[in-house]
C-alpha cells in the first residue's frame, strides 16, 4: 500500500467572494467543476491544464450536511487577526485496492475513524484525526 499523491487542502472562509478572486485572478488557479453538490457551497480550484481540484473552499456562512466534526478553533471574522483554525483537513490519495487493507490497519491501532462511499463505488473515503487533531482525508480511486 502506498501514498500516490497529496491530493487538496481544504479550508473555509467567511468571504467567498474575496477567496475567489485571490486564487485566481491574484494564484492563476481556475474554478472548476463542483464535486459536491451545489447546496455545499463549497468552491474548487485547479492548476490550469490539470483535473484535480487541489483546493476546496467551503462557504464558512453556509450549513453544511455532510460528515460533522466539531471545530476545535473557529475561523475569526476578523481577517487581521492571526489565528488557526481554518485548515479543515488535507486529503492524501491511495489506490481503491488498499481500503479494506487501510480499514484493518486502522482497526488493529484502535483507531476511530469514519467512511463514506459513493453509491457508484468510484470513490471510497477514510476520515481519521491525527494525533493533533488534525482532520485527515483518505481518498481512495482506482
Amino acid at each position: 500500500m502506498s501514498i500516490k499523491r497529496l491530493d487538496h487542502v481544504n479550508f473555509i472562509t467567511y468571504d467567498m467572494s474575496a477567496t475567489i478572486v485571490f486564487y485566481t485572478e491574484t494564484i492563476g488557479l481556475i474554478r472548476g467543476p463542483n464535486l459536491a453538490s451545489a447546496a455545499s457551497g463549497m468552491e474548487y480550484f485547479y492548476i490550469p491544464g490539470e483535473n484535480i481540484a487541489i483546493l476546496h473552499v467551503g462557504n464558512a456562512n453556509i450549513e453544511r450536511h455532510s460528515t460533522r466534526f466539531i471545530q476545535l478553533a473557529k475561523l475569526p471574522e476578523n481577517k487581521n487577526d492571526f489565528a488557526t483554525g481554518i485548515l479543515d483537513h488535507f486529503c492524501l490519495s491511495l489506490d481503491l485496492i488498499d481500503y479494506e487493507v487501510m480499514i484493518a490497519k486502522l482497526d488493529s491501532h484502535e483507531i476511530i475513524y469514519k467512511t463514506y462511499c459513493q453509491p457508484e463505488g468510484k470513490l471510497k473515503q477514510i476520515w481519521i484525526l491525527d494525533p493533533n487533531g488534525i482532520r485527515v482525508e483518505l481518498n481512495f480511486t482506482n
